[in-house]
């Protein structure tokens, strides 16, 4: 997941990934590369965590591996 996704089209495509690959296959990062402040970022990572579990209606525990568990995994193989 990264912020390329207009705020518009978000949440059809976040819920799109998750019917197709499940929380186990997505993993949270961004390419932001903007010179915009570390608080913008963590702004965006806000709205997508609200929009995870508000909007979509994911648990924590999907929640987290898409932010960071699967990441993990990846890394240790």
């Amino acid at each position: 997941i990264t912020l390329g996704a207009p705020r518009p089209y978000r949440r059809d495509a976040l819920s799109k990934a998750l019917a197709v690959v499940g929380d186990g296959g997505l993993l949270y990062g961004s390419d932001w590369s903007s010179p915009e402040s570390v608080e913008a970022f963590r702004s965006h990572l806000n709205i997508d965590r609200n929009l995870l579990s508000g909007e979509i209606g994911l648990g924590g525990e999907s929640i987290s591996r898409i932010m960071h568990d699967n990441f993990d995994a990846f890394c240790r193989g």
